[in-house]
């Protein structure tokens, strides 16, 4: 049970995360959106496009303005600008119901694989233009779901109008490239002319590729989770796969999403991480909690499981990265299209000797594609393959990799690897497919919730505080009037003693004084008082009563010093439990 101090330091760090978070909010939410101004973008695109076509015709330019404005008008009547998704663009066809929703949901599925320009500007529905000419919003050819989609695309555009003179005028007060002498004659000054800018806004949305060749799914590449070598249990479970892996030098400890996977160049990797970032998976905790195995014909694969939460977490995973990719060219990411795989044998030919055959991949990156599981995303971290007479088994692995950390090996999932290898070199993490970590809104949600957890256990330590506190003080008063009573008795009983030690000495010296005054003076026999205290002067006396005198005070002092101990040492042992009250 954490104490006070724990919670109060508890309580200022979620603090301090709500108060960051929200600042976030603020400072994202303050940061200004402005619309996009569309006729100053359709009017710069048409005066750089005429400038291009003056350019073009150098030697046969229109000799006057009003020439230049039929020129124009006869070759730029507006603009076209692509700053629609593609996808918005399908909702809207079907909105206005030019497109059925099985056939608007069928193209959304490809546009799942959209590649945007790279000035890519997507207006929200709320500003589109009245007046503008939507370049979807006309009739239908019959097109499959893929030539809707590609048609979304190239139309997802609005058609901007521009008067011709009001173009050619801004050309003119721009005074770079034109200008009307005094005869009202159009000059044109080559040598003053500025580059024309860039056209905005000007290429339309692309559909990645054409689809997934058979050939481009290969053993040499993967999606995958791996277990970072920051991982506390990184060399737990590398020592059991160097004894019992044979892929141990080829793979890195690892979770497989889709195996076996493309090559680089047949997917766009930019295009596969935005539209994973787009999807609403995000980053998340995995935990590893048993030990699994897989029965084939002639050996066993022992390993690391998730937990019944963990392996829901994974499977979304999976299901959004299917979301993203195109279709496999099998149907299923999880069927490879072929386990065929080129390689030397003996075979017939032309020739006499060896030549060229067909053989099967024997590799052991296709082993977990066999067995129960095969054709189905089933999570788990390989961690030994052995034979079936194999004397290792669960029991035993579950002593080594789960037991040294507490039954479980816990890992952050914030990435998906897309891993390659070549016939001679192990997998090594070629892209990195970033999931989203939380957003403000939720880190706000989640420290609130920490917050008011932290706030809890701050008023229930402060009870146990005052609670304890009380009874410490309770404790401390009752050994406190109980040293005082100790003190009292032991005060009483020295001067008892002393007062009387000092009477009876006082008593002997009198005895011996009246004794030597009762002696007769003169002759007579021979005395016999001269050895006791009868035949002592009076100064002897009065220093033997001096002496007796000074030890009772003695006595008395040393009575209130031992008090004084006494009473010290019962508040250093009160002081002593009320600290140890305060750290419990």
């Amino acid at each position: 049970m954490a104490g006070p101090r724990e919670a109060m330091l508890q309580l200022n760090q979620c603090i301090s995360r709500v108060e960051a978070a929200e600042a976030r909010v603020l400072a994202r939410s303050a940061e200004p959106c402005p619309p996009l101004r569309w006729k100053e973008v359709a009017l710069a695109n048409a005066i750089s496009q005429l400038v291009q076509k003056l350019n073009a015709c150098a030697e046969s330019v229109p000799s006057t303005k009003d020439k230049l404005i039929r020129l124009t008008k006869a070759r730029i009547s507006g603009r076209k600008l692509y700053v629609f998704d593609p996808r918005i663009v399908i909702g809207d066809m079907k909105d206005r119901k030019l497109i059925q929703d099985n056939a608007a949901d069928d193209a959304l599925k490809h546009l799942s694989l959209f590649v945007p320009p790279p000035d890519a500007v997507c207006v929200p529905k709320e500003e589109w233009p009245e007046d503008g000419q939507y370049l979807w919003r006309k009739a239908l050819p019959t097109l499959d779901s893929r030539g809707l989609a590609l048609w979304a695309c190239n139309r997802a555009a609005v058609h901007v109008r521009i008067s011709a003179t009001e173009i050619v005028e801004c050309l003119l007060a721009a005074d770079e490239l034109c200008k009307v002498d005094s005869d009202g004659r159009l000059q044109c000054d080559w040598e003053r002319q500025a580059p024309p800018p860039e056209l905005k806004h000007q290429v339309p949305w692309r559909i990645e590729g054409g689809g997934i060749k058979k050939d481009s799914v290969i053993v040499q590449a993967a999606l995958l989770i791996d277990l970072p070598h920051s991982n506390p249990a990184y060399e737990r479970v590398q020592q059991v796969r160097k004894d019992h892996d044979p892929a141990f030098e080829r793979w890195m400890p690892h979770i497989n999403l889709i195996y076996p996977f493309v090559k680089l160049d047949a997917l766009d990797a930019a295009g596969l991480k935005r539209r994973l970032q787009d999807t609403e998976q995000g980053a998340f905790d995995l935990e590893l909690t048993s030990i699994g195995v897989f029965e084939f014909k002639t050996g066993k694969n022992f390993h690391l499981r998730p937990s019944s939460d963990s392996e829901a977490k994974l499977k979304n995973l999976y299901d959004q990265l299917i979301s993203v990719l195109p279709l496999s060219p099998t149907g299923n990411w999880q069927e490879a299209p072929s386990t065929q795989a080129k390689g030397k044998g003996k075979g017939k030919g032309k020739g006499k000797g060896k030549g060229k055959g067909k053989g099967t991949d024997q590799s052991e990156d296709a082993a977990d594609a066999e067995g129960d599981h095969a054709g189905k995303f089933v999570a788990h971290m390989t961690v030994a393959k052995v034979e079936s007479s194999s004397s290792i088994d669960t029991d035993t692995l579950q002593k080594l990799l789960l037991e040294p950390g507490g039954g479980v090996v816990r890992l952050r999932v914030s990435k998906v690897s897309w891993c390659v290898r070549t016939d001679s070199t192990p997998f090594i993490e070629a892209v990195a497919l970033s999931l989203k970590e939380q957003s403000s809104e939720q880190e706000v949600e989640a420290a609130t919730c920490d917050l008011q957890f932290a706030e809890q256990q701050l008023q229930a330590a402060q009870s146990r505080l005052e609670l304890a506190k009380k009874e410490l003080q309770q404790k401390k008063k009752d050994r406190d009037s109980h040293a005082e009573q100790q003190l009292e008795a032991a005060s009483d009983y020295n001067n008892i003693q002393g007062n009387n030690a000092t009477d009876m000495e006082a008593s002997m010296m009198d005895e011996g004084v009246n004794a030597k005054q009762r002696r007769k003076p003169g002759g007579g026999g021979e005395s016999r008082g001269e050895k006791n205290a009868g035949s002592e002067c009076d100064k002897e006396v009065r220093r033997r009563r001096w002496l007796a005198s000074h030890r009772r005070e003695q006595r008395d002092r040393d009575s209130v010093r031992k008090a004084r101990e006494m009473l010290r040492s019962v508040q250093r042992d009160l002081k002593s439990q009320s600290q140890s009250l305060e750290i419990a």
